[in-house]
């Protein structure tokens, strides 16, 4: 487009953007900054080593608002100040993130790998073989269609910096009558195995907790077999409680 100088590209999703940044020689080595706005934070805070927020100390009206942060990064440092009349302070929180991991929205491009995993977690968690391509087009529809859901992607940064995705989950909403919101279902999770057992759930569960809250959600829910004690003792350690609830099911013929 000729409005634009030649350093300046469009790209339509986050994700496409630091792609082409890596592979763009001029900014190699050098710290990439997102600036907003309020969704694109949102999804940025997973994969952000640092986090710099200037607070200021007055309400304001508005419509658009920052995401929830506050369990991904720790305050490393902060300053205050006076300017106008206005109190401010300046915070420099550093991620919580495991060490080589991220954690993204997916993407068109990860359909075939969230496609596998669910496939390998049905086989792995019931004896279940999936049809492959009912599996693909159902992972193909979310991506359509965000009112179906939202899939994360964990991704595992091997020695060469490049990121390899290795984990998945679904969040989905549910209405509450009884509270006037919603809840967000986390579903569909899996870990290749090599790759359980280091943060990398935590991390994920992390993230989409700052998603539900940010999205005004009442709270997480999921559910799991009663006979997978590792799984269930993992979301007791992230203070979820086991309710009085059980899930009755019908399959239609």
């Amino acid at each position: 487009d000729e409005r634009w100088p030649e350093q300046v590209f469009w790209c339509g999703d986050l994700w496409s953007a630091i792609e082409l940044l890596k592979k763009n020689s001029a900014v190699e080595n050098e710290s990439l900054y997102v600036i907003g706005g309020a969704e694109i934070y949102a999804q940025s805070l997973a994969i952000a080593d640092v986090l710099e927020l200037t607070h200021i100390d007055a309400n304001f009206d508005g419509d658009a608002f920052f995401p929830c942060f506050e369990n991904l990064f720790t305050l490393a440092e902060q300053t205050a100040g006076e300017e106008s009349e206005l109190r401010f302070r300046f915070s420099r929180y550093t991620s919580n993130r495991p060490e080589g991991c991220l954690v993204r929205t997916a993407t068109a491009k990860d359909i075939e790998f969230i496609a596998q995993s669910q496939i390998s977690m049905a086989m792995e968690s019931e004896g279940m073989q999936l049809v492959p391509d009912v599996v693909r087009r159902g992972v193909a529809a979310v991506l359509q269609d965000p009112q179906k859901g939202e899939y994360l992607v964990a991704e595992k940064i091997n020695g060469t910096s490049e990121s390899v995705p290795v984990g998945c989950l679904l969040l989905q909403r549910e209405w509450s009558d009884w509270r006037n919101g919603n809840f967000e279902w986390i579903h569909s999770v899996y870990i290749e195995q090599l790759q359980r057992r280091h943060g990398l759930f935590r991390w994920m569960y992390v993230f989409a907790a700052a998603r539900a809250r940010t999205r005004g959600a009442l709270g997480l829910r999921l559910y799991v077999d009663k006979k997978n004690t590792v799984a269930r003792a993992t979301y007791s350690t992230l203070g979820m409680t086991d309710q009085h609830y059980d899930l009755f099911e019908k399959i239609f013929d």
